[in-house]
């Protein structure tokens, strides 16, 4: 049984049959074989296996033989998560179903994450000494990345065993985070473009969230949290970052004080020996010698490279601004309605959706996609503001 009591307005929970409360969890996140035909619970299992997502009604048929009444079930949902054995999420298909994202049920044999397509960073590492803490056990990652979905409240993400890559949708890239041992490797990447507007813009964004919101920090504090709280004997162990060495290839940490004061040469504790690090300019040292090269990707290219002729240039100024109504626009451009479909399912938001649907067409068509006909096929949808804004836009 479990029984809530309460102590300081905080809530409190006493279980008084521990083997049958581990019977249960191991229930919902050690899954057998589906043993049902029907295919509704077939695809229940399968997206556990695959996502690592469960639903309401994956706990209900899994906990069928424990005729467990509803409160029951939610006591032992919150208990899960306060200690970050699931994650609640947003279910887009249906509002009424909860979904829950489970890190313990990823599999071993996914293949990793294909980022051929995408320009990445070098990998920035967060841990201790091995004298410290030798292993950051499975169970301590599965809680800081059930803490990380809560705190980006996202659940465009991707997984395999040890590894995740979150979708921030609003600077449009991905962060990676892999368990290497006593350590947690963090990596971002975003897509290539062949445009160079495109690509300035993109990269200045991406460039711009990191500095600004330091995700590197949070995942920090939020490791270092749980480290204090799951392992008090290791509290107030020192929590640092670290770079691969290019000569040992062993991890050197790095002490932002005092070793990035050099041009990214950094002092290897393991060989003794000075290197270069490029994670030094992709994660910590976007400083205010960088913000004048951000803000001239921002502004694209000097005046004389662009061509206000072509929509590209307009397109990144009023993609956002389009809103749900973006297929009508489509449509003017001679997408059909399978092609809309297809833009919809493969990007989660709708101001993504827009700009892909646009960028989509510019690639199509290149130069020939003007201005005039971006303007005319806005007037024909009915979009009155926003060509009133392009035709007020000045390079």
């Amino acid at each position: 049984e479990i029984t809530f009591s309460r102590k300081n307005d905080q809530d409190g929970i006493v279980v008084t049959n521990i083997d049958w409360l581990l019977c249960i969890f191991r229930a919902i996140i050690q899954p057998q074989d589906c043993p049902s035909k029907n295919l509704e619970i077939k695809g229940l299992y399968q997206l556990a296996t695959d996502k690592g997502i469960i639903s309401t009604k994956y706990i209900n048929y899994v906990l069928f033989e424990y005729k467990l009444d509803d409160k029951t079930k939610n006591d032992i949902i919150d208990l899960m998560e306060t200690h970050d054995i699931l994650c609640t999420i947003a279910n887009d298909n249906d509002k009424d179903e909860r979904q829950y994202f489970v890190p313990y049920l990823l599999r071993s044999d996914v293949e990793p994450f294909d980022l051929s397509i995408y320009h990445v960073s070098d990998w920035l590492y967060i841990g201790y000494e091995r004298s410290d803490i030798p292993y950051i056990s499975d169970g301590l990652y599965y809680c800081l990345l059930s803490s990380c979905l809560r705190e980006w409240n996202n659940t465009n993400f991707e997984l395999y065993y040890q590894c995740v890559k979150f979708y921030l949708s609003s600077s449009r890239h991905y962060i990676i985070i892999k368990k290497y041992g006593s350590h947690i490797g963090l990596q971002y990447c975003y897509q290539k473009m062949n445009n160079p507007i495109s690509a300035n813009s993109t990269k200045a964004r991406v460039e711009t969230s990191i500095y600004k919101n330091r995700p590197q920090d949070i995942i920090q504090n939020k490791l270092s949290q749980l480290i204090d709280a799951r392992m008090p004997k290791f509290k107030g162990c020192k929590i640092r970052y670290y770079v691969r060495c290019s000569q040992c290839h062993q991890l050197a940490y790095i002490d932002e004080k005092t070793d990035l004061h050099d041009d990214n040469l950094i002092g290897c504790q393991q060989c003794n020996k000075l290197f270069e690090s490029q994670s030094i300019n992709d994660w910590i040292k976007l400083d205010g010698k960088h913000d004048g090269e951000r803000q001239q990707c921002e502004q694209q290219i000097s005046l004389d490279k662009i061509n206000k002729d072509d929509a590209l240039p307009y397109i990144n100024q009023i993609y956002n601004d389009i809103g749900v109504k973006w297929p009508i626009l489509a449509r003017k451009l001679g997408y059909n309605q399978h092609e809309i479909k297809v833009i919809q399912f493969e990007n989660h938001y709708v101001s993504e959706q827009c700009f892909e649907m646009l960028y989509q067409h510019h690639r199509k068509y290149g130069s020939a996609f003007t201005k005039l006909k971006l303007l005319k096929a806005l007037k024909e949808s009915d979009f009155g503001a926003i060509v009133d804004r392009i035709e007020k836009i000045e390079f």
